[in-house]
Formats: C-alpha cells, sequence, structure tokens
C-alpha cells in the first residue's frame, strides 16, 4: 500500500512539475510585432472575390455583379525604425472579372490582349498603368497601418484619359472609391493585423 501512495504522489507531483511551466506559458500576454529589415521584399497574393446585388435597375429587378480580383504585390521595407516601418507596394500583376446579366469584362496583366469587347478594352485602359506603379504606406510594428500615399495620385492619373459614359459612371466611381489612399489603407490595415 505504502508504495501505491509513493507512486500517486510521485505521479502528482511529475504532473505539476510538467504542467506549471505550460500553465504559466499560457497566462502570459503576448505581443506580436513585425520585424522588417531595410531593403527585404515580400511577394504577396491578394485575391477578392465578391458578388454586389444591385436593386432597382429597370427591367431587371435585382441584378447581381461578380467580381474577382487577384493580384501580386512586392513589399520593400525602405525605413525602419522601431517605431514605423515605410514599406513601398509594387503592383506586379493584376486579373480583375466582372460578371452580370448585363455585361462581362476582364483583364489580365499576363494577356492584355482585350478582343472585341468594349468593357475588357476599358478595363486594360484603366488597370495598365497599375502594373509597376507603386505607393507607399507607413505600418506600426504591430501592424497598425497609419497611412497609405500615392495611390489616389494613381487612381487620378488612370481616370484621367477615359471619356466620359454615363452607362460606365457606376463602375469606375465604384473603381475610384476602392483605389484611393483611404481605402487601401482600410484594406491592408485588415491584411497586415
Amino acid at each position: 500500500m505504502s508504495s501505491r501512495i509513493t507512486l500517486v504522489t510521485a505521479s502528482a507531483v511529475a504532473l505539476a512539475v510538467l504542467s506549471g511551466p505550460t500553465l504559466s506559458a499560457v497566462r502570459q500576454d503576448v505581443t506580436l510585432r513585425y520585424r522588417w529589415t531595410k531593403g527585404e521584399t515580400l511577394r504577396y497574393r491578394i485575391v477578392q472575390q465578391s458578388t454586389t446585388t444591385i436593386s432597382g435597375t429597370p427591367g431587371m429587378g435585382h441584378m447581381a455583379i461578380d467580381q474577382s480580383n487577384r493580384q501580386v504585390m512586392a513589399t520593400v521595407a525602405e525605413e525602419v525604425t522601431p517605431e514605423r516601418t515605410t514599406l513601398r507596394q509594387v503592383i506586379e500583376s493584376m486579373k480583375m472579372e466582372m460578371n452580370s446579366p448585363m455585361f462581362g469584362a476582364s483583364f489580365d496583366s499576363a494577356n492584355p490582349d482585350t478582343g472585341a469587347n468594349p468593357m475588357n478594352s476599358m478595363l486594360k485602359s484603366v488597370l495598365s498603368p497599375m502594373i509597376g506603379a507603386s505607393f507607399t504606406l507607413v505600418m506600426a510594428p504591430t501592424g497598425e497601418v497609419q497611412k497609405v500615399e500615392g495611390l489616389s495620385k494613381l487612381a487620378e492619373k488612370m481616370f484621367q484619359s477615359l471619356p466620359q459614359d454615363p452607362a460606365m459612371a457606376g463602375i469606375l466611381d465604384g473603381l475610384k472609391a476602392n483605389l484611393s489612399d483611404e481605402a487601401m489603407r482600410s484594406q491592408l490595415a485588415q491584411v497586415f493585423a
């Protein structure tokens, strides 16, 4: 009986010793931080898929627009301090597809031939200037995106050459809204956080 009590006691002590560090590790607060190195380059592949439903379209009722965006961005750490990192984002490639009951359009920077589709030509003229273009963002070590600069100016340049077409106004306004410094800051805040 004494050996059984000794075995149970030894087992309890061993369990306490083994679980002690584990329990204390669980209770510790941990803060994750980015540790960028100046000159470091990372590539991100970003894929977004969405469906937008528009109500009140004459003769259509509710209309769904499916959209898929894929892009590859190189991220270069240009300035690194303990408080923040300045990153340059370079858009290396982009592919966009939009489909609805009324139209379909696509653009692929790897295969920019648009064929005879005027919507494809419009997307090409808008999105082609983005390939190779860059903008900067300032990020805290915790991943908080503090500022984005340069995307709004790029968007202005992209859209200024397009003719004013009332049929395309809604689509172009949506693209412009997504290509602002603030919209990109919000999107990147979700990515880096």
